[in-house]
């Protein structure tokens, strides 16, 4: 069956592709100018008049000296449930003109409240000593570059509407430590704002156009099973859209747990199993190894290859599964002390899922590469090709980059990248629906098109 993709002409394709992308740049100015990310809020030890980070002088510097193992006055932050809870960044400075590595203790005391409680503070994680063995690389020459910082704790909930930290540092080598920057890092609550709005209102839009585009399917085509396997495809896309969206995301911010917070991890990441499904049927479709209308072909094709990127995709699914377990549940367990010495396994198991899934992409795109000899050997092929591989090429080189620098699949999104990356999906379902569009219909053989002439052409010879 004929998609609109194999009759529109190419002009019309290029107004398409060009309405999409001018949609993700609109989503690039508003990522770019929105709210930040994360709101800072820092304390130095020293508070030198002169700024100085190695020496601690009298008369300019008001603070204290970390050095000498004494417990830091407490150290405030304000939060709400659009905060997301909080984690606390150490930055500790050279005492002299060079860099060194030596291990410290660190101890931290947290404590939190709420308005109605009168002043009185709550315990909320005993005094924990964290060895932390790193490299000091901050000194005065390299104030803001050059510096080594490290995640002391993190709070994950928000319990409590203000939360306070002491922090006591032991140094074995008093005289090597310099000053300390103690930096919260918070959800800014305009972003996770911007984020429910912006969520809601592609969840509205993609359940529009799911009931829409079911209905007119209906009544264009027979019975599912008639289906071709290219329109079969775009429903799973829809309705993977549907989950990726995740209209249950707004509930995070007002409740607690982890098992919201891995839901949204796994639908989005059964969202990227559909799409990685769509990549391999049409790239092997392009290449002449499937039936266009055949799916029990892919299934269970001759092609040993096929198997194993489906098998690539499973393990790909299986170790992020497995991941966002194991970091959801490892989070709860707040607050988390030295979480920078105690995340090996989840930097491990998360490698592994990065690179199984960069195995997958780069495996398809070189299928799809490897499509252009048979693609452009004819005209009608030749476009089908283009309209697919020029969006879905943007698609994983955008998710290979993202997945590898942390940026996508709910890890430390800026609002630029937020904005670009569920706005790209949009378009790129929705491109492939308008693009796999049938135009024939069961009905064709039934009626008169609005090509065909209304009038028998011999009997109107015998008029003339």
């Amino acid at each position: 069956m004929n998609a609109r993709i194999d009759t529109e002409r190419f002009s019309r394709i290029f107004i398409a592709g060009g309405i999409a992308l001018t949609w993700i740049i609109i989503s690039f100015i508003v990522g770019g100018t929105g709210p930040k990310r994360n709101v800072l809020v820092e304390y130095d030890a020293f508070q030198c008049k002169d700024h100085s980070k190695s020496r601690f002088i009298p008369g300019n510097c008001t603070g204290f000296q970390p050095a000498w193992g004494t417990w830091s006055p407490w150290m405030e932050i304000n939060t709400t449930m659009l905060n997301k809870g909080w984690f606390l960044v150490l930055t500790p400075y050279s005492a002299l003109n060079t860099s060194w590595r030596q291990g410290f203790y660190v101890d931290a005391a947290v404590e939190g409240t709420n308005a109605g409680a009168n002043g009185v503070w709550t315990q909320v994680g005993a005094a924990n000593e964290s060895t932390i063995d790193t490299e000091v690389l901050c000194f005065d020459d390299y104030y803001e570059r050059g510096c080594v910082s490290f995640i002391l704790l993190m709070q994950d909930e928000t319990m409590f509407q203000r939360y306070r930290v002491s922090v006591r540092i032991r140094v074995p080598e008093a005289g090597y430590l310099g000053d300390v920057r103690y930096t919260f890092v918070t959800t800014n609550p305009a972003f996770s704002q911007m984020n429910i709005g912006v969520r809601i209102t592609y969840g509205i839009i993609s359940i529009l156009v799911l009931m829409l585009w079911v209905i007119f399917i209906i009544m264009k085509l027979d019975s599912y099973k008639s289906w071709p396997s290219e329109i079969k495809g775009c429903l799973a896309l829809i309705v993977g859209l549907q989950l990726f969206n995740n209209p249950l995301h707004a509930i995070e911010y007002f409740t607690s747990g982890w098992i919201l917070p891995f839901l949204n991890a796994e639908l989005e990441l059964v969202f990227i199993v559909v799409l990685l499904g769509f990549w391999i049927y049409q790239s092997e479709s392009l290449r002449g190894h499937l039936g266009m209308d055949s799916t029990s072909g892919f299934l269970a094709g001759a092609f040993w290859q096929h198997r194993a990127k489906l098998i690539g995709v499973g393990v790909f699914a299986a170790l992020n599964t497995a991941f966002f377990i194991w970091e959801s549940v490892h989070n709860r367990m707040t607050p988390i002390f030295g979480i920078s010495e105690h995340v090996t396994g989840l930097q491990v198991l998360f490698y592994f899922a990065s690179v199984s899934y960069a195995v997958v992409v780069v495996w398809t795109a070189l299928s799809m590469i490897m499509a252009i000899p048979k693609a452009f050997s004819q005209e009608q092929m030749s476009i089908r090709y283009i309209f697919f591989a020029v969006p879905t090429g943007l698609v994983m080189a955008s998710m290979l980059v993202g997945i590898f620098s942390g940026s996508l699949i709910s890890f430390g999104r800026s609002t630029l990248n937020f904005m670009y990356y569920h706005t790209l999906m949009q378009c790129y379902v929705y491109l492939m629906l308008w693009g796999f569009w049938p135009t024939q219909s069961r009905y064709q053989n039934l009626a008169p098109t609005e090509t065909s002439n209304i009038f028998d052409e011999s009997k109107t010879k015998n008029y003339l």
